[in-house]
């Protein structure tokens, strides 16, 4: 079976699970919380709408699908990635403020976003050069100091309700390769909306660039992840990627309307957050296979991997020491970062250089294969979308 072929494969398995969650129906929005008397397992079924400016929706589909889990008919939830089109960098900004709006009960967006709608309370945990592995970026999520920053996003009009677990991000060098802090030198690099991420650029010298996901014209690099890479295939003719320089993790935040969540029982509120848990979980096993694949399929399609030494990676951080010294003026933020250095202090691994298997650097090897994972979108669904719903779902994992 070809590359592609697995691709288009894999993409239908992830949009095709939609019709466990939203079925045939259409996925307008609707302000406020509905319950419908259709029957089905309970006779008020609640309906609620996460909506999301992701393409493909894998991180939405994953929550709906728990939330189907533990309700039980009770409360069913539409996924809607129609709504936000990702006509701009500032599309995860625009999900936010589309629930804070009433327009839809539920979101997901990446952490890295709420700083540009005024909530500082993950900005320890986008802290650059800080969270440097998938190990550590579990082991702070699932902390009680990081849970409770989710109560933090309520003065942007959304409350936090889980995190999923995200990819790292590292320096992809279009036309260069990006090792140390003087190749960022009038660099243009490509980020998606963030004040944190834009500071941290700036501070590395680079000329930081809002771009499309998709469309990298122009660029010199981008901080990227390896999913992004794959998905969006951005190392079509990259120079390089350096697999041990993490800027930051991408986390991903389900969130709801505060006014409607507030409106909820205690029973339908705890509902939603046990499915929370649940797809967090099923995302820390995910990115765990994934990075293995992932890393495989980018090397084997050529891409060259490069690592910086421990004196340039001592140099990324010395350099970014302004951003610290801002940011750290929020007693939160300092505290967020207090508490993960703590866990990194007490961590057993250490990140470690991602490289290609001998058999993914081989043109002629038969792709590695992820370990089996069972995750809450594995089974056969049915499937209701039209051919220009297909087409219009977009890029994937910004």
């Amino acid at each position: 079976m070809s590359g592609s072929h697995q691709r288009v494969l894999a993409i239908v398995a992830v949009v095709t699970v939609a019709a466990l969650a939203v079925g045939c129906a259409g996925t307008t929005a609707s302000p406020g919380v509905a319950g419908n008397k259709a029957g089905g397992a309970g006779q008020n079924r609640l309906s609620l709408t996460i909506v999301t400016g992701e393409g493909a929706a894998e991180e939405a589909y994953a929550f709906a699908t728990a939330v189907n889990d533990v309700a039980h008919g009770a409360i069913e939830v539409t996924v809607d990635n129609q709504a936000i089109k990702v006509v701009d960098s500032a599309y995860e900004t625009s999900v936010i403020k589309y629930v804070a709006e009433g327009k839809a009960q539920l979101g997901f967006s990446a952490s890295r976003a709420f700083d540009t709608v005024g909530v500082k309370s993950f900005v320890g945990l986008q802290a650059p050069f800080l969270i440097d592995n998938e190990e550590l970026e579990n082991r702070v999520l699932s902390s009680d100091s990081a849970r409770a920053l989710l109560e933090g996003t309520r003065s942007a009009g959304v409350v936090g309700i889980s995190y999923l677990q995200g990819g790292v991000r590292m320096p992809l060098g279009l036309t260069r390769d990006l090792v140390e802090p003087s190749d960022f030198v009038g660099a243009k690099i490509g980020f998606v909306g963030s004040a944190l991420t834009e500071m941290t650029l700036k501070a590395l010298g680079a000329s930081p660039v809002l771009f499309m996901p998709g469309d990298t014209t122009g660029l010199d690099g981008m901080e990227a992840s390896l999913a992004a890479i794959e998905n969006n295939k951005y190392d079509s003719g990259a120079k390089s990627l350096t697999t041990n320089v993490i800027f930051f993790p991408r986390p991903g935040v389900i969130f709801a309307n505060a006014k409607a969540f507030d409106e909820l029982s205690a029973e339908q509120q705890q509902i939603l957050r046990t499915a929370g848990e649940r797809a967090y979980q099923a995302s820390v096993t995910m990115i765990a296979a994934q990075s293995v694949s992932t890393a495989n399929t980018v090397c084997g399609r050529g891409l060259k991997f490069v690592t910086a030494s421990q004196a340039d990676i001592a140099a990324f951080r010395s350099a970014v020491e302004s951003v610290y010294d801002e940011i750290e003026k929020d007693p939160g933020t300092k505290s967020t970062i207090e508490a993960i250095d703590a866990l990194r202090a007490s961590a057993s691994s250490a990140p470690v250089a991602i490289e290609c298997s001998a058999a993914a650097a081989s043109p002629t090897a038969v792709p590695v294969q992820p370990p089996a994972v069972v995750s809450p979108i594995d089974g056969t669904w049915a499937v209701c979308f039209t051919r220009d719903e297909f087409l219009a779902a977009g890029p994937g994992i910004g």
